[in-house]
């Protein structure tokens, strides 16, 4: 018997697989970073097509089969594609999503990392200026690698509080020091 997930998950690329199949990378909280396979999708009347888009969040079942996970029913959340309208909202999200895709471990529930980069997408639709948007990025770095057991940060500080200038001067010696050290 397969077992099948329930679980929220970011979609964050896809590529095509066969005729009419396509594979997803998807960010998602019972599985972290994971490839799903999402079967005849390409077609006309596929049911999961206008959900299963790069950019969006979603509520998914996934089976998991010996080889490889299939994505079953996919209903929408919410979108995070307005996040381009802004150059440095874009940058700051496709830079925070490549440190996911490196550092997060593949196919690991990783709950917390999923619930702060929630929090954090939310954040950054919602700030406005220059200062607010690196400041975002920042303590969301911060909290992600204290997350991961990089860095050692009380994690009870807020992602929305403005941190001081010097706060964030030590967060990122902090931060280039562990990307340094892993060569990232």
């Amino acid at each position: 018997m397969y077992d099948i997930i329930h679980t929220d998950a970011y979609v964050l690329n896809d590529r095509e697989d066969g005729e009419e199949s396509k594979v997803f990378l998807i960010f998602s909280r019972e599985l972290g970073l994971c490839s799903v396979h999402a079967q005849s999708i390409r077609k006309q009347v596929s049911k999961l097509k206008s959900v299963l888009q790069p950019g969006n969040r979603v509520f998914m079942d996934i089976v998991v089969g010996k080889k490889i996970k299939r994505a079953t029913t996919v209903l929408p959340h919410s979108s995070f594609v307005s996040l381009f309208a802004d150059k440095q909202k874009k940058h700051v999200f496709i830079d925070t999503l490549l440190l996911l895709t490196q550092l997060v471990p593949r196919n690991i529930r990783v709950v917390e990392i999923f619930d702060e980069y929630d929090r954090f997408i939310e954040h950054l639709k919602q700030v406005t200026t220059q200062i607010d948007i690196q400041h975002a990025e920042c303590l969301f770095v911060v909290r992600f690698l204290s997350l991961l057991g990089y860095i050692e940060v009380p994690l009870d500080e807020n992602i929305v509080e403005v941190p001081t200038q010097e706060t964030v001067s030590n967060y990122r010696a902090q931060i280039n020091k562990v990307l340094k050290n892993l060569q990232y």
